[in-house]
């Protein structure tokens, strides 16, 4: 489980490291400590180690009676920030029992989680605090610093540059150049015999310009501008959406005829691809990719390690603030309508659209456009038909949540009882709903909503929402900003 700690030898141990769980406790019973591992989000930040705490008390913690549970705060643990929080409660035998739960993430997301708690009325209190904190204090995480960077497999290497703002996997035997000498151009070359080549730059921006599908076409041009002055020759395409490390982009392949490679037994054919993604943050990042269209059997490397190697990219935003905010957050909202589905709104405009049949999804996204865990909305078009009473209504809502679930087992979780339906308003229209708490794959704590409402012309719909706990104020205003300008029932 990558950890290590000293106890007592007079404390038992149970280890169960498939569960990813680990019981130390005294003889008596009056002392004990719990560590788990499980999955988490790589470069966590303080919200997550916090709802990583509450889904903890809501599985093993809240069905004891008369629980009492205190804010969480800071802590170091393990030689990684975490969080904490203190709690009491007493049993049924009118015991008191104390105790404290602590949650650290490592930055490639391995979660720890130390529940110690201690019955206050043993004789041997006294030490067994003391043994408690002796344990927590030698608490030391395999690795607590590793990179949140992903190995695609055997022979390959993490770079990471923190300055640059990001990191990436390489294979080992690719050369590593760095070019850090223009402040507005800096670059880290990936490269193989000058055959295949990898170049991540990055490039500052105006404070005052935002990220946006133009600003990404710009510097594309000018990055195909500069290669147009070393190969004359080059035949571009047409520029097209990408991403780099979850980051909306955009990018344009291109080629041309290496004569040096054709005379060396090549077939002299090149082609690339340039792609840029402009962030919130002040830089953008610009990447160049080139190699042979034909690569021989022999060739230590083939087509695969670009999209391996890109696949790994990893913005490293940890600290980084916009340098500007946008105060009208209509501003950042986009027309949608769908004919097919009656359904019209605004939305962001960086978050993701998928339609599929009769339903539509709303991803929502970060700073930086990439899609977080557990936030997002769903309409489906259930049907045109009779309008439904209360009671059908109901039981058709908790047919299809049943159904939702089966379907995503696991994906989503209730940590309490899913309650009976209440009245709804929504786009205008009346019908019934649900909400409870829950986990979304295990990782985020978010509040789920499901609604029923019917048009006047029968139109039924299930609008779903997920709404991640750990949210900023602004994307709640922004979320409620999405659902008071849907419409449905269009025709």
């Amino acid at each position: 489980m990558g950890f290590s700690l000293s106890y007592n030898d007079y404390w038992q141990v149970i280890e169960r490291p498939a569960g990813g769980d680990v019981f130390f406790h005294t003889p008596a019973g009056d002392a004990t400590l719990r560590i788990q591992q499980r999955l988490g989000k790589r470069q966590p930040t303080p919200q997550d180690n916090d709802a990583q705490l509450f889904i903890y008390v809501e599985d093993w913690l809240r069905q004891q009676p008369n629980l009492t549970v205190v804010r969480p705060q800071d802590v170091q643990l393990g030689g990684l920030s975490g969080r904490q929080l203190t709690y009491s409660f007493q049993d049924e035998k009118g015991k008191t029992f104390e105790g404290r739960v602590a949650a650290v993430t490592t930055r490639d997301g391995r979660v720890y989680i130390l529940n110690s708690e201690l019955d206050v009325a043993s004789p041997e209190r006294d030490l067994l605090q003391s043994d408690l904190q002796t344990m927590l204090s030698s608490f030391t995480i395999v690795a607590p610093d590793a990179s949140p960077v992903p190995l695609p497999g055997e022979g390959w290497r993490i770079y990471e540059n923190p300055e640059l703002h990001f990191g990436v996997a390489y294979l080992d035997i690719f050369e590593i150049t760095e070019d850090l000498s223009n402040p507005e151009f800096r670059m880290v070359r990936f490269s193989y015999q000058d055959l295949v080549t990898i170049e991540i730059a990055v490039v500052p921006l105006a404070p005052d310009v935002p990220p946006s599908i133009g600003l990404a076409d710009r510097l594309v041009r000018q990055r195909l501008e500069q290669l147009q002055e070393i190969y004359p020759d080059m035949q571009t395409g047409t520029l097209a959406d990408m991403e780099l490390g979850g980051i909306p982009a955009r990018g344009v392949s291109y080629g041309w005829y290496d004569t040096a490679l054709a005379t060396s037994g090549g077939g002299g054919e090149m082609e690339g691809t340039v792609l840029a993604a402009p962030t919130p943050y002040g830089f953008a990042y610009v990447v160049n990719v080139s190699l042979p269209i034909q690569i021989s059997g022999d060739f230590p490397v083939d087509f695969v390690v670009v999209p391996r190697l890109l696949g790994s990219f990893t913005p490293l935003l940890e600290g980084l603030q916009p340098v500007g905010q946008i105060d009208a957050t209509g501003q950042l909202l986009r027309f949608y309508l769908n004919a097919q589905l009656g359904v019209r709104m605004t939305v962001p405009r960086i978050w993701r659209l998928l339609e599929e049949g009769n339903r539509v999804v709303g991803l929502g996204t970060d700073a930086i456009g990439r899609p977080m865990p557990g936030y997002q909305l769903e309409i489906v078009l259930l049907g045109r038909e009779a309008l439904l009473s209360q009671d059908e209504m109901d039981i058709t809502l908790g047919q299809l949540i049943e159904q939702a679930q089966e379907m995503e087992e696991g994906t989503l979780r209730p940590v309490r009882d899913i309650g009976e339906p209440v009245d709804a308003q929504l786009a205008g229209l009346r019908g019934r709903s649900v909400t409870f708490l829950a986990v979304y794959r295990g990782v985020e704590l978010v509040q789920a909503r499901y609604a029923m409402v019917q048009h006047d012309s029968g139109a039924l719909y299930l609008v779903g929402t997920l709404t991640p706990v750990t949210l900023s104020q602004m994307q709640k205003e922004t979320f409620k900003r999405v659902l008071d300008s849907l419409e449905l029932g269009m025709e």
